[in-house]
């Protein structure tokens, strides 16, 4: 019976630092995101572009090996286009 509450207590306070975790995550992909649309920004403005297929490509490798399943499926073909990708 004691167990039974420990893993009780212990899941609840999972759960409770779940809602923590997931914004932990969001933000991290919005300061990569944003660091990533700045070098994209930047490139364009001195004329050099990068192709949009390339722009999903480098953005979802720059993501770390922690999503490397999310990766691998998204580069499957047919690759989605950078707007559909960030939308």
């Amino acid at each position: 019976m004691l167990m039974h509450r420990t893993l009780k207590s212990e899941s609840l306070h999972c759960d409770n630092n779940w809602p923590t975790f997931a914004r932990m995550i969001i933000r991290a992909l919005e300061i990569t995101y944003a660091f990533f649309k700045g070098l994209c920004d930047n490139l364009a403005v001195i004329e050099k572009p990068i192709p949009d297929k390339e722009n999903v490509f480098c953005l979802l490798t720059s993501l770390g090996p922690q999503y490397e399943t999310f990766t691998t499926t998204i580069l499957k073909p047919p690759r989605p286009s950078y707007s559909k990708l960030i939308s």
